[in-house]
């Protein structure tokens, strides 16, 4: 059963240059032309990003633990969905500050047992002013016990390639 009861992680917030060199490496990884002065929708995802060690991740390559992460035993998750409404453009050169927040969580019921539905809102602000709102929301569930554990993130596997790379 799922109970998070007294799980409350407040806001927080963190303020990023919004440099050049993310913009340029996703571009080109695309066979694209660097964006510029303002970064495409959803590009903001290059910024503010974690940079957890690798003993820090869990099996499923994500942080085993963060601020809003429910407390569920043997966790999965999975995205479910998001929405983004832009008021201004997002600029190369920009400092932003992106407030992040818990804007719902809902328990339901499901065919695989009890889900949680959690949106976490995140405010980007130049100069205090809002000028873009992203929402994503992430499903979790308990593990299956029946199912054997996922192998650790740090274990080796040999890898082999088949045919021919373009």
């Amino acid at each position: 059963m799922i109970d998070i009861n007294g799980w409350e992680p407040g806001p927080q917030e963190r303020t990023e240059t919004i440099h050049p060199e993310p913009a340029q490496a996703l571009a080109a990884l695309l066979d694209a032309d660097p964006p510029g002065p303002e970064l495409p929708p959803l590009w903001q995802w290059l910024y503010f990003l974690d940079r957890p060690r690798t003993g820090d991740l869990g099996a499923d390559g994500h942080p085993r633990d963060g601020h809003f992460l429910p407390p569920i035993p043997d966790r999965r998750r999975m995205f479910a969905g998001g929405r983004l409404t832009l008021h201004r453009p997002i600029r190369l050169g920009d400092t932003l500050t992106r407030r992040s927040e818990t804007a719902d969580t809902r328990l339901k019921h499901g065919r695989s047992g009890e889900l949680l539905f959690v949106t976490v809102r995140h405010t980007y602000l130049r100069d205090g002013a809002e000028i873009a709102v992203e929402e994503q929301d992430l499903v979790y569930r308990s593990g299956d016990p029946a199912a054997p554990p996922p192998p650790p993130p740090t274990s080796r596997r040999r890898w082999r390639r088949r045919g021919r790379c373009r």
